[in-house]
């Protein structure tokens, strides 16, 4: 990632005012993630995207094509962007028990439903 500059409270993330971290997290095969991280760098391009996928496929859709700055794959991936992020996009299904197919896990759950901003 391009503006990774050393540590800091939000997960070694040094963003300057206008710069906000948006995560994006999705499942299955990622087209709704793809979608959003397109919609993100088209509006504010400035502004650093992580993409957070439950698997492979999710990531790998966020990734170059989409324009997600940097992506990682699994449940604790899942946690930390949600942990550091200033915006937090994703399907709704993420929040519920069983929710996209059951692939929602409670280790996802927890961490997007308690995401401080």
């Amino acid at each position: 990632m391009g503006m990774l500059k050393g540590r800091s409270e939000n997960g070694g993330m040094e963003n300057d005012a206008w710069e906000l971290l948006v995560a994006v997290v999705d499942g299955q095969g990622g087209g709704m993630g793809r979608g959003l991280v397109e919609a993100v760098k088209k509006k504010v391009a400035q502004s650093p995207c992580a993409g957070a996928g439950d698997q492979l496929l999710a990531t790998a859709a966020m990734l170059p094509r989409a324009g997600a700055d940097d992506g990682a794959t699994g449940e604790n991936a899942v946690a930390f962007n949600a942990r550091r992020a200033d915006i937090l996009l994703g399907p709704i299904g993420v929040l519920t028990p069983n929710g996209l197919l059951g692939r929602s896990l409670p280790g996802w759950r927890r961490p997007l439903a308690a995401a401080r901003r």
